[in-house]
């Protein structure tokens, strides 16, 4: 997903490119919710592989977000950190 991003920002105007990721974020969280319980184990070790994969999706979700506050359409003041806190809620009880 990350690696697809900046084609995406190239193809669309950056609101757009920004809701289309998260879209796809949110898809893809939805799809694999089964997987993501055995990887948040996985994950809550430290392991160098999925460190990489959260800096990778700030890096990106950031990128995204830069493009978008320059055009006017989110706010400035919300950082990609927000989104890192979302990643729980796939693997969260019902």
């Amino acid at each position: 997903m990350c690696d697809a991003a900046p084609h995406v920002l190239e193809t669309l105007p950056p609101e757009q490119a920004f809701r289309a990721f998260l879209q796809q974020l949110v898809e893809h969280s939805a799809a694999s919710r089964s997987t993501a319980v055995a990887l948040k184990a996985v994950r809550d070790l430290g392991s160098p592989v999925f460190v990489r994969a959260r800096a990778s999706m700030i890096e990106t979700i950031g990128r995204l977000m830069t493009a978008t506050v320059a055009t006017g359409a989110i706010r400035a003041d919300v950082t990609p950190l927000l989104f890192d806190g979302l990643r729980d809620t796939t693997t969260a009880p019902r």
